[in-house]
This record gives C-alpha cells, sequence and structure tokens, in this order.
C-alpha cells in the first residue's frame, strides 16, 4: 500500500470517527418554558432568566424556549396536567388556582393568614415539601416557588369598622375571598379583572380584592378611592419541570437547572417588592387624593377573627391540607 493510499485510508477512518461523534457533541437541549402572562410580566422574566442562566452553566447544553402570554391556548388549572403529560417540559403555575388538584393549595390564599413579606417567605419553606409530593405525584419536579403581591380590600367609600362593610358588594377572585366578604356581611361577586372598571363606574361593586398590581393595570384607582391595607390574602407561583424532561438531563444539566432555579427564587423574592412599590407610587402619582388609611388595632382584631373560622371551616373540610396549615401556624406561635 502506498503512502498515499494509507494516508486516504486514515482520512477516511478519521472523517468516519468524527461523523459518529458530532451529534453527541452538538446535542443540545431544548426545553419549553409556559407562562400565561405577557412579556413585560416579571414572571416571564424570570423564566427568561433561568433559561439564561442554564445556557452559560451548560455551555450551551440545555436552553429555554419561552412561551408567554399564554399563546398555546392552556389555562392555569390545566398546566399541573400539561406538563405532567408533557405537552410543556417547564411551566410557571400559580398555586392556588390547583386546588381542584389537591387543597393543599388552598391553604396559601386563605383570608389574613400571611401577614407581611416575611411570612410570606416563611409560607413558601414551609409548604416546599408538600407541594414537591404533590408534583411528585403528577410526573414533575418543583423547581421555584415564588410571593405573589398581597391583595388589600379597595372601597368607594371609607371603612373603618365592620359596620362598614356590611351590605358591601365585593368582586373576589377565589373561594376563600368570597367566603371571608360573606362572613363580615358583604355581598361576593365574582368578576373577570377586564370587567372591574366597568363594574365600579354603574355601582355594580363598591369594593374589590386586589393587589397593587391589578389595580394598577386594570386601572380601578381612578373609579376607587381607598385601600383599606388589611392583606386579605396573598397567592404564589411556581415552576415545575417533568419528570421524563427532567431525567433527560444529565447529572451536571440537573444540576446547572437547579442553581438557575435558586438563582431566580431568590431574584424573585426582591422583584415582587420592587413591583409592588413601582405600582404603588405609580398610583399615588396619578391620583394624590387616593388615601390608604391606617385601620385600628381592634378593627383588625375582628377581621383576623372572622378570617380564623373560615380558615378553620376550611381544614375541616378538607383534612388533608391540615398539616400544612397547622405547621404553619405553629411557626407563628399561634
Amino acid at each position: 500500500m502506498t503512502g498515499v493510499s494509507k494516508f486516504r485510508r486514515v482520512l477516511a477512518v478519521t472523517l468516519m470517527f468524527l461523523l459518529v461523534l458530532a451529534p453527541a457533541a452538538l446535542a443540545k437541549t431544548t426545553l419549553s418554558a409556559h407562562s400565561v402572562y405577557s412579556d413585560a410580566h416579571y414572571q416571564v422574566e424570570a423564566l427568561k432568566m433561568m433559561g439564561e442562566k442554564v445556557k452559560e452553566l451548560t455551555g450551551g447544553s440545555v436552553e429555554f424556549n419561552v412561551i408567554s402570554g399564554g399563546a398555546l391556548g392552556y389555562k392555569g388549572p390545566d398546566l399541573l396536567r400539561v406538563v405532567k403529560e408533557g405537552q410543556l417540559d417547564i411551566s410557571e403555575i400559580v398555586s392556588t388556582g390547583l386546588t381542584g388538584s389537591s387543597q393543599i393549595f388552598g391553604v396559601r390564599s386563605l383570608p389574613m393568614l400571611i401577614n407581611g413579606w416575611d411570612e410570606a417567605e416563611k409560607f413558601n419553606r414551609i409548604a416546599r415539601p408538600y407541594y414537591e409530593k404533590i408534583c411528585d405525584e403528577w410526573n414533575q419536579k418543583l423547581l421555584v416557588v415564588s410571593s405573589w403581591p398581597f391583595a388589600d380590600l379597595w372601597t368607594t367609600k371609607p371603612v373603618k369598622g365592620l359596620e362598614d362593610l356590611k351590605g358591601m358588594k365585593v368582586r373576589t377572585y377565589d373561594r376563600s375571598g368570597a367566603l371571608f366578604v360573606e362572613a363580615f356581611g358583604g355581598t361576593p361577586l365574582a368578576l373577570p379583572l377586564a370587567e372591574l372598571y366597568t363594574a365600579f363606574s354603574t355601582g355594580l361593586v363598591q369594593g374589590t380584592i386586589s393587589s397593587a398590581v391589578s389595580a394598577k393595570e386594570s386601572n380601578i384607582y381612578e373609579v376607587t378611592k381607598y385601600c383599606i391595607p388589611i392583606q386579605v390574602t396573598t397567592s404564589s407561583s411556581i415552576m415545575t419541570i417533568n419528570k421524563d424532561a427532567w431525567n433527560k438531563l444529565s447529572p451536571e444539566e440537573q444540576k446547572a437547572l437547579e442553581q438557575a432555579a435558586a438563582e431566580t427564587e431568590t431574584w424573585l423574592v426582591g422583584k415582587v417588592k420592587d413591583v409592588v412599590e413601582k405600582d404603588m407610587a405609580t398610583i399615588k402619582a396619578k391620583k394624590p387624593d387616593f388615601e390608604f388609611p391606617e385601620i385600628t388595632p381592634e378593627f383588625r382584631a375582628e377581621l383576623e377573627k372572622l378570617a380564623a373560622k373560615v380558615a378553620a371551616d376550611f381544614i375541616e373540610k378538607n383534612p388533608e391540607a391540615k398539616p400544612l396549615y397547622e405547621e404553619f401556624m405553629n411557626s407563628k406561635g399561634k
């Protein structure tokens, strides 16, 4: 065999070897990452940030395809099932909308259960193992738990005591809120946020349980005058990944995704506070005469007593939620 022939044979073998290795070397995993919110929403910003971080940590072997704005038509309560079935790899899901899957998720939104951001983060830490168990049962791994803004009571008239709430028609968005309104003698109305401005303008409602973010986005501060800061309720979001998609990642890639998720969760702790502060400042600037009256300790105590009754009824009817509720209450010394 001539030198040229040997060279050609070696070259051919080398090329074949490289062709075999090339797909592995160029292998890349693209995970679909979904949220029903628009690109401007901080939850979508968080998904994008997590995707960029995991891409950086894996050298590009894992990246996200972020799908926002509910473009695929999936509704919040369906997302646990959608991720379970692998129709999505990852999704951000409002946890308190998942009570149809487990009433454990309903504990978070019980009225006046959580007081302030520190307690909100404490609840997230305590709830995490409960959520992880549910996610595992639904063929997914929990990546992130994050708090939503607190929802206060926005009204067209001043509220100084229970007598001012009796008979008030109040828009609510979940069962716990509706039961709380009934407990203080009001009439709960389930209305979409998009219809709320008109409802206030026409006198259909005199109050709403809403966050500063919702109040600003829907412009309801224009048709109300008071925000009663009683922190009626707060929700949370979870981000999960389908277990089959998770198991296809290498150990190094899994570690990178966990790190990216942890950093994203930390970022969200500060971001939600910044969003609320910014939106509240916008409301005050656009409507300087809007009032944020403090309530008396006596009035708060009366409201908390009513809220406790709503919680007790919920726990009695949903015993599977009792361990999480009691663990959180014990952490507060109650």
